[in-house]
């Protein structure tokens, strides 16, 4: 804990000055208090509060990385929004919510406000996005409450309110404001630019000194509410950063407006330089002043925009939230907000209107447009009973859907969630930009003073001057900050749209690194709709009886071999009974069978008996033996591509018959590994199938390398064996056992109809099911990495052109503000042409 070493408070003589937290001007009578031994002074009892908790918290640094504008005054909480339970979430054994948070300007406040959540007991995640304000917060809720997460949040001088999808205020409002100033920088270039022609006009044809005095004061009064006001962020962002010892990027525009209107209004006053004239009219340079501050506003305002088109509205996922829906409720009709909905609530989907919720189709068929989520563009036909999705466009036909969920808790909103932690992220090459563009300031301004002497001693201070201020402005490593960013903003709303979803940005420079993909077999280069297609029973069972007793211990099986067997019964009819369910990942499933009804003789002596389905392997490790002609006809089957699957009862020694299922490969498969070749990777087949099944697989998808029989716990060792090879691995899966070695590879692909387990270990999320996206992802991670190497270059190959011309006087300062926003246009245009 920092020492405050305070003194008592007390009210100070009157004095000029500001807030030393706040910034806000300093009342008559303002407080003054000793900290760390300076006398600091304060508008109001909430500053002084707020700064000896930040003093008191070890987190005074804060006032060393702020720059730019200050965060206002405290907020109590009595302020703040009505905070309950619509506003969280669930996550885990968490609780989790979005706030957006009024106030923000700069790093330092984005460290400050995560340090300070940080630090309540409880908190165990704050991260706070700079481009949309909001603050993802997880919590414990035994701990603390959302309440006083907002409330901390205030005493240091931020108002948070929970998010809205529909306000965006923050940001809105600095937008706004930024078009206030750049109206009033576009009437002051316009204004002085008219004096200047007549300025311009009294050089040539001799106009009297008292005329031109005139119109040198009309510039001059135009130009100050340009320079003070419109300018104003500039300058502000400047004296904040030298005040904190920090050199930022508004320090070299600053004091190239400074430059050229303290020259200009010296010129006025009658001061002269030892090089003559600057400027339009014989010694003034306020239209240009007015100028550079038009067109540096005018550039940001268009980065901004640009950066906005980048991020979400390129993804056009918010877009496709709807807050309203028609409820249903016994053939009445009415408007109903989405957040009231309930599950199992009805609700009406007209053509041409999008699906407000998660759910399924309880009455109605239609085509569906889902091209946001899985990004095929096909219509998808939808049914009684078929799933579908928040967003979704219903094209053709009336539906009532049933409500499964709502809100954050739906699948696009989860999507959301994903792909804004993934901008969050850093990664290790952006870590490296932004280091150096920390360095960038000091150099420029070196340079910009090395031109300044150089023109003063042989040219005066006026041309000194003008190639100074080219230097300043025309040097700016906005494009060095945008580099990264703006090329992972691109890359993961293109993935989006594609139906790939990247859990974060580090992700994308992982997979361009890969050198070997592995696949599992089941649903990955498989269909994974399987199908029985052979059933032979023996020890005196019949087919019906066999895939009876399979069925019933399958029936809570995820797997789609299970779920083939089940359906397969429930298309012959056949008696599913009760039973206890216990899965062996990688071998099989064993349950103990109740019959609570029998129908008949038969299924009555089930009852109690406990039964295995599985692997030859898993049935003899059971203790069962596997008849001869058993074995014979699986190893012709498995040769010819069939899964194959014993069944066994206690009480028997030998096993009760087998099932075999098919499972088609992949139209695309084979494209799709001839694709991966071509891209200089490696490929691997990894099976929990026997040999011959899996080699069948493995030849009709041209994979030499495939190794079957493999456990769960195999697959994960052989990832590992491979990456300890100095192997780049990519796993691809979609099932409960290839969880482990998912999370074991350096990136983990799963497909998006696989299993919970499969998707939570994944790195990247197929949502469309099609193979051919995992070379997908890999060229959009490769696409990406180059746009990112791409606008480094642009960025130093600009500033290395740019700078040496500025500095021998081969471009002017308005050349050089039309220039330095550009440099920014040009990166950000080159991540966006990827899209």
């Amino acid at each position: 804990m920092a020492t405050t070493n305070e003194a008592p408070c007390f009210f100070a003589a009157p004095h000029e000055g500001h807030c030393f937290h706040c910034g806000e001007a300093l009342p008559s009578e303002p407080l003054t208090q000793s900290i760390k031994g300076e006398l600091l002074a304060f508008c109001c009892n909430g500053c002084l509060s707020v700064c000896r908790y930040i003093y008191g918290a070890g987190l005074d640094i804060y006032y060393e990385k702020r720059d730019k504008e200050r965060p206002g005054r405290p907020v109590s909480i009595e302020e703040s929004p009505f905070i309950d339970e619509d506003h969280i979430e669930a996550s885990g054994e968490m609780s989790e919510a979005s706030l957006i948070v009024e106030g923000v300007h700069c790093s330092a406040c984005i460290w400050l406000i995560e340090k300070v959540t940080s630090h309540i007991n409880g908190v165990a995640s704050s991260r706070l996005n700079f481009s949309t304000h909001r603050l993802k917060v997880r919590w414990d809720g035994e701990k603390t409450t959302l309440k006083e997460i907002v409330s901390r949040v205030g005493s240091v001088g931020y108002r948070a309110t929970p998010y809205d999808p529909s306000i965006e205020a923050p940001l809105e409002k600095r937008r706004d404001d930024a078009i206030i100033r750049l109206a009033v920088a576009g009437f002051g270039t316009v204004a002085t630019m008219f004096l200047a022609e007549g300025l311009y006009g009294g050089f040539l044809w001799s106009m009297d000194e008292g005329s031109r005095f005139f119109l040198e004061i009309l510039s001059l009064l135009v130009t100050v509410p340009v320079v003070f006001y419109a300018g104003l962020p500039f300058l502000r962002g400047a004296f904040y950063g030298i005040r904190a010892r920090a050199l930022t990027m508004d320090l070299p525009i600053a004091l190239g407006i400074l430059i050229t209107f303290g020259y200009s209004l010296a010129s006025v006053a009658g001061v002269k330089g030892a090089g003559g004239a600057i400027g339009a009219g014989g010694g003034v340079y306020f239209d240009s002043a007015a100028m550079f501050i038009f067109l540096i506003l005018i550039g940001r305002l268009l980065e901004a925009e640009a950066r906005k088109r980048a991020g979400w509205a390129s993804l056009g996922l918010s877009a496709r939230e709807t807050l309203s829906a028609t409820l249903y409720l016994n053939g009445v009709r009415r408007v109903a907000a989405v957040k009231s909905l309930v599950p199992g609530d009805i609700v009406e989907v007209r053509p041409g209107e999008r699906i407000p919720v998660d759910g399924a189709v309880f009455e109605g068929a239609s085509k569906v447009d889902e091209s946001m989520l899985t990004g095929e563009s096909l219509a998808v036909d939808k049914s009684s009973g078929a799933k579908v999705w928040s967003g979704a466009m219903n094209l053709d036909g009336r539906l009532l859907v049933k409500v499964a969920a709502t809100g954050d808790f739906t699948r696009l909103s989860g999507i959301k969630r994903l792909v804004e932690d993934a901008l969050l992220k850093k990664t290790a090459i952006q870590r490296v930009a932004d280091k150096a563009a920390g360095y960038f300031i000091p150099i420029v301004l070196a340079i910009a003073s090395l031109t300044f002497i150089y023109w003063y001693l042989h040219a005066g201070v006026g041309q000194a001057a003008v190639y100074a201020v080219s230097v300043l402005i025309i040097t700016c490593p906005c494009a060095l900050a945008l580099a990264t960013p703006a090329a992972i903003l691109a890359g993961t709303s293109r993935a989006a749209r594609d139906g790939i979803l990247v859990k974060g940005s580090e992700v994308l420079e992982k997979a361009c690194k890969a050198t070997h993909v592995v696949f599992d077999k089941t649903g990955t280069l498989t269909e994974g709709r399987m199908s029985v297609t052979e059933v032979a029973a023996s020890n005196g069972l019949d087919e019906e009886e066999l895939l009876s007793v399979a069925a019933s211990i399958e029936q809570y099986s995820e797997h789609p071999i299970g779920k083939a067997i089940h359906a397969e019964a429930i298309k012959r009819s056949c008696d599913i009974l009760q039973s206890s369910f216990k899965a062996h990942p990688g071998k099989g499933v064993e349950g103990e069978l109740r019959v609570t009804r029998p129908r008949d003789i038969r299924s009555a002596r089930w009852n109690g008996v406990r039964a295995w389905a599985g692997s030859a392997a898993f049935i003899t490790e059971m203790g069962f033996r596997i008849p001869p002609r058993s074995l014979a006809l699986a190893a012709d089957l498995s040769r010819a591509g069939r899964t194959v699957v014993f069944v066994a009862k206690s009480g028997k020694d030998e096993a009760l018959g087998l099932i075999a299922v098919s499972d088609p490969v992949r139209k695309d498969a084979p494209e799709l590994v001839s694709r991966l070749k071509k891209m200089g990777l490696k490929v691997s087949l990894l099976s929990g199938d026997v040999e011959a099944t899996a080699s069948a697989v493995g030849k009709a998808v041209s994979i030499d390398d495939v190794v079957a029989g493999v456990l769960p716990e195999g697959k994960e060792a052989y990832i590992r064996a491979l990456r300890e090879k100095g192997e780049k691995v990519i796993m691809v899966g979609d099932g409960v056992n290839d969880g482990p070695a998912l999370a074991a590879s350096d990136i983990g692909i799963a497909m998006g109809n696989g299993t919970d387990l499969a998707i939570g270990s994944a790195d990247i999320v197929l949502l469309d099911n099609r193979a051919a996206n995992v070379a997908r992802a890999i060229e959009l991670s490769r696409g990406t990495m180059r746009a990112i190497k791409e606008n480094l270059a642009i960025s130093v190959v600009y500033n290395l052109i740019v700078t040496p011309l500025a500095a021998s006087g081969l471009v002017f300062p308005l050349l050089a503000a039309v220039a330095m926003p550009v440099s920014s246009l040009v990166v950000i245009g080159n991540s966006l042409r990827r899209r």
